[in-house]
């Protein structure tokens, strides 16, 4: 057989064959469509497996690979059987690789409805300073490819960790570390992992203390007394002013202030109501957060 006699090779009314050596051939189907096939013998059983399809695959390459699944029968190893498993370690390979098992474990992190600001300070962290040391890009910054996970050392993780931390602080960086260990508990319970480098590194011990800011609270009447009359006294915006005066009566962080919506006010009862998913602590079994509201704040 010939490369010649391939490209003259025309379809007929019945599929045939054009015959190579080592157990190739060519099929011709009666579509036109061409495709070298290995025709062998394993274990007193004849079998056939596909090559590759013609001009995709040259006479040269299928030659080589019929060669290759002949050597493997000498060592008594079917070449049908090899090919299915380096196709699945393809796969794997593939299904490995570090962005798309991130991506495996975003989905069900949304699927567990988190705070909004987790998903975006998991986002934050992942895609925009984890992602980018092992991934490929195109023009428009989607990820092409990334190195499979097995493939990312303890150390690759660790100096990631510790020069965001000179960046941005021990907290940061912590926060960071523990998005990503979660990331590889998930791949080594999903299989994708071989082992786990990095389930036992004590973070801690190789980052500097963090050093947290108390802000001073307000105990002394007088001065709280000036800032409640500056409040009073502030022109600028009606509704910065109204939003201070609330916030000074009821005990919210100013994300919950921000977000209030009129259907949470009970006038008749003179009650706030948010739902716990807005809360901090949103845990589904504890009641809304609910408190009284003072003539003052309904007025306001």
């Amino acid at each position: 057989m010939t490369e010649l006699e391939i490209k003259n090779a025309k379809a007929k009314e019945k599929n045939y064959f054009l015959s190579d050596i080592n157990g190739l051939r060519l099929l011709i189907r009666t579509s036109g469509k061409k495709i070298f096939e290995f025709r062998y013998t394993y274990q007193k059983q004849r079998k056939i497996t596909t090559i590759g399809h013609y001009p995709h695959t040259t006479l040269l390459q299928a030659r080589k690979k019929a060669l290759e699944y002949q050597e493997l029968l000498a060592n008594n190893k079917d070449p049908q059987a090899i090919k299915k498993e380096e196709a699945i370690a393809l796969i794997a390979d593939i299904e490995g690789q570090v962005h798309k098992i991130y991506e495996k474990w975003f989905d069900l992190q949304e699927q567990r409805k988190l705070h909004i600001r987790t998903i975006q300070r998991i986002k934050s962290f992942i895609e925009n300073i984890f992602l980018p040391h092992f991934s490929k890009y195109d023009k428009e910054r989607n990820i092409i490819s990334s190195l499979n996970i097995n493939d990312i050392s303890h150390k690759d993780v660790i100096d990631i960790v510790l020069k965001y931390q000179k960046k941005s602080g021990s907290d940061l960086a912590l926060r960071m570390f523990r998005y990503v260990r979660a990331i590889w508990n998930y791949a080594f319970m999903s299989g994708f992992l071989k082992n786990n480098p990095i389930s036992n590194i004590a973070i801690t011990q190789l980052l500097p203390p963090v050093i947290k800011n108390h802000y001073a609270k307000i105990t002394d009447e007088t001065i709280l007394g000036e800032l409640l009359r500056c409040i009073d006294d502030y022109k600028h915006s009606l509704m910065i002013q109204s939003a201070l005066q609330f916030v000074a009566l009821i005990p919210l962080r100013s994300g919950n202030l921000c977000k209030l919506k009129w259907k949470y006010i009970d006038w008749e009862n003179k009650t706030l109501s948010i739902p716990r998913a807005e809360m901090k602590d949103n845990n589904k079994n504890i009641p809304d957060f609910k408190i009284p509201l003072s003539n003052q704040a309904i007025n306001i």
